[in-house]
């Protein structure tokens, strides 16, 4: 079976090599585009990986009939800028198989994983379809889950997508030559769109479990959620929080410094009547010792 790939990250990578080492697959070409700054990732691995393959490499951001591809009967994708037009997905006899970071049809869209921490769901969803002319709409041939803790990091789900992606692609790729039809998605649609970097800004009139979601949904590999100190320009960046319970009633501006632990450089603060614990932050790209010393320098000081 030839195959094709078409996207971008490390995990694109890890399957081009699992399929590398099947002599099931003959790979034709390797397509590829502009990578995000959180991917950690270097899209040239693509152009290497095809020369030692010996197959073809295209670096664009669109797929259009101007650009020539080797025929193949399955095309890998994951990652991929924009939409592949139906015109090149009904030319291909297996289809396009793609990774998607959602529970289909329920999370459509864009950043799946990072919203659905912020929504507070129990789990997060893989779904690995074929796609069609729609967003994310095509049927579906497997879907794996990861439960979501109270203390689950964005981090965690990416470590897994990363591990266990290329396997089911593999794993999809033999099911459809063995004849398995996928099933077309069923349920109500939740259309997620894109996040930047200026939607991890704490707002401390929410409640604390809002803003410990959006700390867990933010962090790295992302930017990680912001506030400021004193409503100044010093930017507070938080990476790592969790909520607790003290032993005292207490009155406390949101946002306000209550407790401040020098052996850990941690630190506590009130939202409403509840309490998080900060514990991996930075203010102005500082160290953690020497940005403690400057938001714990005093009670009076408040996260806005």
């Amino acid at each position: 079976m030839k195959v094709g790939f078409i996207g971008r990250t490390k995990i694109l990578y890890d399957a081009i090599t699992l399929f590398q080492k099947s002599d099931e697959f003959e790979i034709s070409y390797i397509w590829s585009c502009k990578d995000e700054e959180y991917y950690n990732f270097d899209s040239k691995n693509f152009e290497e990986i095809s020369g030692k393959i010996g197959c073809q490499y295209i670096f664009s951001s669109e797929i259009s009939s101007n650009i020539q591809v080797p025929h193949v009967d399955l095309v890998i994708s994951i990652n991929f800028i924009n939409l592949i037009p139906k015109s090149f997905i009904e030319g291909i006899p297996y289809g396009v198989i793609n990774a998607h970071a959602g529970d289909l049809p329920r999370y459509r869209g864009n950043a799946c994983a990072n919203w659905a921490i912020i929504n507070g769901e129990d789990k997060i969803g893989l779904s690995i379809h074929k796609m069609d002319a729609g967003l994310d709409s095509g049927p579906i041939i497997q879907k794996k889950y990861f439960p979501l803790q109270s203390n689950t990091y964005i981090g965690e789900v990416y470590d897994w997508f990363e591990e266990i992606v290329p396997q089911l692609f593999l794993d999809s790729a033999h099911k459809l030559r063995d004849g398995y039809i996928p099933k077309p998605q069923d349920g109500d649609v939740l259309r997620t769109f894109p996040r930047i970097r200026e939607d991890g800004r704490l707002n401390f009139n929410f409640s604390r479990d809002w803003n410990y979601n959006l700390i867990r949904a933010s962090s790295i590999p992302f930017d990680g959620a912001y506030c400021y100190l004193n409503n100044s320009n010093q930017k507070i960046v938080i990476f790592e929080a969790n909520p607790i319970n003290i032993d005292y009633d207490f009155n406390a501006i949101s946002g306000q410094i209550m407790e401040r632990n020098s052996e850990d450089l941690s630190f506590l603060i009130a939202i409403g009547k509840d309490v998080l614990r900060i514990s991996n932050y930075s203010i102005n790209g500082l160290s953690t010792e020497e940005s403690y010393s400057v938001i714990c320098k005093s009670l009076r000081n408040r996260l806005t």
